[in-house]
């Protein structure tokens, strides 16, 4: 039962998991010498209930009936994610012409059963579970809150405006550490430098905020790109990126722009605070102020 619940890999520590290539993902565990990178293969794959869909793909592919007769009982490998996809095209048209339909996604052909997340596809493969043997304390979280100026008196501060700025960063950790990068003190592009040398120095697992999606890391990422200064949050210095956006299901919900810190994960409790309310039914404001009374 508990390779069901928990995965059927023992390994324990690990952290984070993202795609290093079409065909690798990067690990990072934590050990009793520090955390460890290192890169492990990764098969693409998913569920069809007729196999005869990938009759004429001309890619490397393996094709397994699993035992039991339910309907998606064939399981389809690749050697690389891009090739995945081109499988799926595959499938859709030779669906359409079969049945005369104009599907576009595979979404609409009901013959395949696809979990669209590298990372998710990767963990379901290898039996690998995040944080596997660890306490909540284990875990390095960093907190980071800023504070922006507008320079139009009945306007938000806008990252866009050069004349706006960030004037400070607070920053906190389950360890102890706090700091606060004064903006009186120093230009915007060397509170930058500092917030990223920061991070790199704890190399933290996790950066977490109230509304860091929609506001903190926006407007950090986009000052980076007006001073030319690289963003490099994630561990071994990789850069933060924009990711797909979603949306919350409930009734005062938002867009969300989502962003990747490879190595490290982020933790937004105004959605938090959301999914919370849809159940309990019982906060009058998503604001931090309000939920932390």
């Amino acid at each position: 039962m508990d390779s069901l619940l928990y995965g059927h890999n023992p390994e324990t520590g690990l952290l984070a998991v993202h795609p290093a290539a079409d065909d690798r993902m990067r690990l990072y565990t934590r050990t009793t010498s520090g955390v460890i990178a290192r890169d492990a293969g990764f098969y693409p794959f998913f569920h069809l209930s007729d196999s005869t869909l990938l009759e004429g793909f001309s890619r490397k592919y393996w094709l397994k009936e699993l035992d039991g007769g339910h309907y998606y009982r064939f399981l389809a490998a690749f050697t690389r994610w891009s090739e995945m996809w081109d499988a799926v095209r595959h499938i859709i048209d030779r669906h359409n012409d079969r049945l005369k339909t104009t599907a576009s996604s595979y979404q609409d052909v009901s013959s395949i059963l696809l979990r669209p997340d590298p990372v998710t596809q990767f963990l379901l493969q290898s039996g690998m579970t995040l944080f596997k043997g660890m306490q909540f304390s284990d875990l390095h979280r960093l907190q980071l809150d800023i504070e922006t100026y507008s320079s139009h008196a009945r306007r938000f501060s806008d990252p866009a405006r050069p004349e706006d700025r960030i004037i400070l960063i607070a920053l906190s950790d389950n360890r102890g550490f706090r700091e606060v990068i004064d903006g009186r003190k120093f230009t915007e592009p060397e509170m930058l430098r500092r917030l990223f040398s920061i991070v790199r120095e704890m190399d933290c697992d996790v950066i977490e905020g109230h509304n860091i999606y929609n506001f903190d890391l926006p407007y950090i990422l986009r000052r980076c790109r007006l001073h030319d200064l690289e963003p490099d949050l994630g561990r071994e210095g990789i850069r933060m990126k924009a990711a797909d956006g979603r949306q919350m299901r409930t009734e005062r919900a938002q867009e969300v722009q989502l962003l990747d810190i490879p190595g490290r994960h982020i933790i937004d409790t105004w959605l938090l605070l959301q999914t919370y309310d849809h159940s309990k039914r019982k906060l009058e404001s998503y604001g931090l102020k309000h939920a932390a009374q």
